[in-house]
């Protein structure tokens, strides 16, 4: 818990088993001074003491998963539309001869059309709720890492009635 070190130089945050400044580079026995080094470090430690580190791996490669089944309906659809372009181009010159619509043809069109949208829909909800899940556990794994409490913006309601104005 107590593994972090900080440089005087930049007062950046790194590892002890680091002998080198992650950051500007310089050497731990002589950038470990400072001004308000032991304050930062302090602080470091005890923020890693009370939030635990959590992996956020599977929820990366869940979200990742989701994103490439987007995609691979997105070339799909793309696809069905110049598919449907080509079609219905030939149904409006059927209709332009005969006068008459094919009906097979555009209940083909509109199966596979809804077909894709639910497809895409059952996508992208599971895609956005495991991008919010990774995204809030890597923010909440910042102070573990040693890199304080990250900041978080929060209009007052002073501001936000100004705005509204």
């Amino acid at each position: 818990m107590t593994d972090v070190w900080v440089c005087g130089n930049c007062h950046s945050l790194n590892r002890q088993r680091s002998n080198k400044c992650y950051k500007c580079g310089a050497e731990q026995k002589t950038a470990a001074t400072g001004d308000m080094a032991t304050h930062r470090q302090e602080q470091a430690i005890a923020a890693r003491i009370v939030v635990r580190y959590r992996p956020a791996a599977a929820l990366g490669l869940a979200t990742s998963i989701f994103l490439l089944g987007l995609a691979a309906v997105s070339i799909a659809i793309a696809i069905e539309s110049a598919r449907i372009d080509r079609l219905a181009l030939n149904a409006l010159d059927q209709l332009k001869e005969t006068g008459r619509v094919d009906r097979a043809f555009l209940d083909d069109v509109a199966l596979t059309s809804r077909t894709l949208g639910l497809v895409r829909l059952a996508i992208v909800l599971p895609a956005l709720l495991f991008f919010a899940a990774w995204l809030s556990r890597v923010v909440s794994n910042v102070p573990a890492l040693g890199g304080g409490l990250p900041v978080r913006t929060q209009r007052s309601s002073c501001e936000s009635a100004a705005m509204a104005t």
